[in-house]
């Protein structure tokens, strides 16, 4: 058995956060769906539950760098709260209490306010361009024209964290070759100012000439040492 931290809507749209036990995940889900809750976050004590709270540089720094991630994970909730019935405002309402970083709990505060004075929901998101893409926009456009935002919204989520994981996918797979150019440059950095120009006064004591091969790497030994500088300018 496991403890899990949850977070869920009751069905008046209030937020209800508090801990369980169950076996997984699916159960978890169905515990709280017996119990009369819309599950929207659910997380296992190792699991990492968003950015600290705070307002430093380092805080808004991480939060550009995980901006996709949280607009997936808002998508997600949304479209989650949208299927269960829940009114737009009221959903929205509930994410903004539930948003962990500062600056993107201030956007869905804004989304909100429009929303409640009768703009769409797709004009609120396109006031902020920088999160929400025209792609996006245009899609919860189509929805609420259709009166489908539900499954238009979840459809954007499975787009987003597929994105997202391939996305992951690509960097985690960049890592070894970037670490690996970096290594390799800095070896040959080394080679090129240190041990060459040793080997070449080695030559020069014996009075022997140098292979071609070796006389190449002298040449370029050469040019790095007299034009250190000149790379940095």
């Amino acid at each position: 058995m496991a403890i899990f931290k949850y977070s869920a809507a009751d069905e008046r749209g209030g937020v209800v956060q508090g801990v369980l036990e169950a076996k997984d995940r699916g159960v978890a889900v169905g515990k709280l769906q017996s119990m009369g809750y819309i599950p929207i976050r659910l997380e296992a004590p190792e699991e990492k539950g968003g950015l600290v709270r705070g307002r430093s540089a380092l805080a808004d720094f991480l939060w550009r760098l995980t901006a996709r991630r949280q607009v997936a994970d808002f998508t997600r909730e949304l479209a989650v709260l949208v299927n269960a019935s829940l009114p737009l405002d009221r959903s929205l309402s509930v994410l903004v209490e539930l948003a962990d970083h500062p600056s993107f709990k201030s956007v869905l505060r804004e989304v909100l306010d429009d929303v409640t004075e009768g703009s769409s929901l797709a004009d609120g998101l396109s006031r902020h361009p920088r999160l929400f893409s025209e792609f996006y926009v245009n899609m919860v456009s189509a929805g609420e024209a259709s009166g489908a935002v539900g499954p238009v919204m979840s459809r954007l989520a499975d787009y987003l964290e597929s994105s997202e994981d391939l996305r992951d996918h690509v960097k985690s797979a960049m890592i070894y070759p970037a670490i690996l150019m970096v290594v390799t440059g800095a070896s040959l950095i080394i080679l090129l100012t240190v041990a060459v120009p040793r080997i070449a006064g080695v030559f020069a004591k014996l009075q022997q000439a140098m292979p071609l091969s070796a006389q190449v790497m002298v040449g370029a030994s050469h040019v790095v040492t007299r034009y250190w500088g000149w790379w940095w300018e």
